[in-house]
């Protein structure tokens, strides 16, 4: 979460959950949101405990395409929007999104036992 730098960034109406480890970072960040009217529920927690990040794995190609300009990183599906919410995500950013959707399904089950 940081400061919140990228509030300006945000649509109106979005609602935010983040984290941070930092307490000081989390009352800037919530001054900020307050100043620009952004409602976010902030949680102080460092994110490498407790929890198992599933992003992309490389044999997931679609993030490594030069056909577009498109989000998709190995940390996770993204896409690349304007600022005034006008660029929808690319049918390779909705798949990639739907992969990594499934691949975090699969590693829940295996960590359930199930």
């Amino acid at each position: 979460m940081g400061t919140g730098k990228n509030f300006p960034y945000y649509l109106a109406n979005t609602e935010v959950t983040a984290i941070d480890f930092s307490e000081e970072m989390l009352k800037r960040a919530t001054e900020k949101a307050r100043k620009q009217g952004i409602e976010i529920n902030l949680q102080q927690m460092d994110v490498q405990i407790g929890m198992v990040i599933v992003g992309l794995p490389y044999s997931e190609t679609r993030q490594f395409t030069l056909d577009e300009i498109s989000g998709g990183r190995p940390y996770g599906a993204s896409t690349i929007a304007a600022g005034d919410g006008s660029r929808l995500p690319s049918e390779n950013e909705l798949a990639m999104a739907r992969f990594q959707g499934r691949h975090v399904a699969t590693i829940a089950k295996k960590l359930a036992g199930t």
